[in-house]
């Protein structure tokens, strides 16, 4: 049985590249998802300590009422 070598090697490269690609869109994605998890928790900090203050802002003008 004969052997396509070049095919072959060319049918390797092809997937060591693919390989190595999906292995870099993998570590985006995870960077991304990090990214994402980090503003959201940034969010909710932001968003408790609004609704805080605007919650005293209206007590506080009950209270001089």
């Amino acid at each position: 049985m004969i052997k396509n070598t070049k095919y072959e090697d060319n049918t390797k490269e092809h997937l060591i590249i693919e390989s190595a690609e999906l292995r870099q869109r993998i570590e985006n994605l995870k960077a991304e998802a990090t990214k994402r998890k980090k503003t959201e928790e940034a969010l909710k900090v932001s968003e408790t300590r609004y609704r805080r203050l605007f919650e005293t802002a209206q007590n506080e003008d009950i209270a001089s009422r």
